[in-house]
């Protein structure tokens, strides 16, 4: 029979025993103890003859842990694969021969340093000073720093403006109605997406072929101007993210954080597709529904039934719009209602088509102005979408009798006489801008008044 030596030692409720396998501590009362040690936890309860003894032993070294059972087939869950970027290359690399000399103009005032709002910060505080120590001579100078401030922010706006100056003869004028008209049924989808990045075909959803592994935001398809750009047309602009693509009469404009760049028609690729997508959020209501799924299913299609949280999903069928150029734009966008775009690969067909067998009549810049025109006129007998002018007959006079005013936007044509006419009621100032139509150079309306043509 082996022998051990054991020794207990109690310091106030803690008893510490001593033994050949280690140091145990238990605590507790009469009838009750709890305690640890070498073989593992005990719980010590009773008195007399009834006792209750329980202990939990530790698992022994080298003992493997129990592993829990493997998961279901289609519960086991693997990392998904890594979505696929949809990104343009560099906007400054988007140009080509016919768009250079706009592109360097625009991208020259967009590097301008602005100092309209710096002024007016500066004459606020000096109008703000003098309000707070009421002082009549810091105040007059107050007032005269804020008008003067006007003044610099109005030709700090004038200097750093281009204006766009289009004149399309009808077929021109036909094919860029087109386009709008099936960019205007692209608007019209209740929703409107930028799709920044989706998941390969292999990723797709079983059983449905569809996706719905997508990184995408909202857009709105609408009418708007680049900044510091004053023309006599809208156009249309569709924001692609860190991007913005504006649809002009003779190239898309592109407008990115480090500048402008053009992509013409003729460059433009535009691609239009059906595509069924697992819509987990809410679904539009010009949407057409196709199907449904659900959140887990089975390898044949059927609702997993050994998850109690499996919802339904609907499977409705969405257009998709990718354009791409060989100089880098590659943008993808999804629509609620399927079928939206399909006009619009034959309207940007046709407008570059109508553009390339057009008479195109060049600009000359002019070195006096402070807004010059850069791209070309495009035809002579037509204005798209002129601003009021006041005179509707106007319309039909010939370029070397037509003049263009300049002041928020494009106005006319106007005949010298009519321009004097305003002049001399006050409604014009001799500054404002006047482009005959015959040149498509901006000059002041003072320099016109002894030179009827503008030379």
């Amino acid at each position: 029979m082996p022998f051990y030596l054991r020794q207990s030692l109690r310091i106030g409720p803690f008893r510490f025993n001593l033994s050949k396998s280690g140091v145990g501590v238990s605590a507790g009362v009469k009838g009750f103890r709890v305690g640890t040690g070498p073989r593992g936890h005990y719980v010590h309860a009773g008195r007399g003859g009834l006792v209750y003894r329980k202990t939990f032993s530790p698992r022994r070294a080298g003992t493997p842990l129990r592993s829990p059972p493997p998961p279901p087939p289609s519960a086991r869950t693997e990392a998904p694969s890594a979505l696929d970027e949809i990104e343009s290359g560099d906007v400054l690399a988007m140009a080509d021969e016919s768009s250079a000399e706009l592109l360097a103009e625009l991208n020259r005032k967009r590097q301008l340093w602005r100092w309209g709002p710096i002024a007016f910060g500066l004459a606020l505080v000096l109008l703000l000073g003098a309000l707070i120590t009421r002082e009549t001579v810091l105040l007059g100078m107050g007032m005269m720093a804020v008008v003067g401030a006007i003044a610099v922010w109005i030709l700090d706006v004038r200097r750093k403006t281009t204006a766009l100056f289009y004149q399309l003869e009808p077929p021109i004028l036909s094919a860029v109605e087109r386009l709008h008209t099936a960019l205007d049924a692209i608007a019209s989808c209740q929703r409107i997406w930028l799709v920044e990045a989706r998941d390969t075909p292999s990723d797709r959803k079983p059983n449905t072929g569809t996706t719905s592994r997508v990184r995408r935001i909202p857009v709105q398809l609408r009418e708007a101007t680049p900044p510091f750009v004053k023309t006599n047309i809208r156009p249309l602009l569709l924001p692609a993210g860190r991007q913005q693509l504006f649809f002009l009469p003779d190239r898309l404009l592109v407008l990115a954080e480090n500048g402008y760049g053009a992509v013409p028609y003729s460059d433009l690729s535009c691609e239009v597709r059906s595509t069924r997508f697992v819509e987990e959020g809410g679904v539009p209501s010009d949407c057409r529904m196709v199907d449904h799924t659900w959140k887990h299913v089975t390898k044949k299609g059927e609702p997993d039934r050994r998850f109690r949280d499996n919802p339904q999903i609907p499977i409705v069928s969405y257009g998709e719009l990718t354009l791409r150029s060989s100089t880098g734009l590659n943008e993808h966008f999804q629509f609620s209602r399927e079928g939206a775009a399909e006009e619009l690969p034959n309207a940007l067909v046709g407008l570059a088509t109508a553009l390339a067998s057009a008479p195109v009549v060049p600009h000359s810049n002019g070195a006096a102005s402070a807004v010059e025109t850069s791209p070309p006129i495009l035809g002579s007998t037509k204005t798209l979408e002129p601003s009021a002018s006041g005179d509707s007959s106007a319309t039909a006079l010939p370029l070397d009798q037509s003049y263009y005013l300049f002041r928020s936007g494009v106005e006319g044509p106007f005949t010298l006489e009519q321009l004097e006419a305003r002049l001399a009621t006050g409604d014009l100032s001799p500054e404002f801008l006047v482009c005959p139509g015959q040149t498509g150079q901006w000059r002041p309306l003072r320099e016109f008044l002894g030179n009827p043509q503008g030379t």
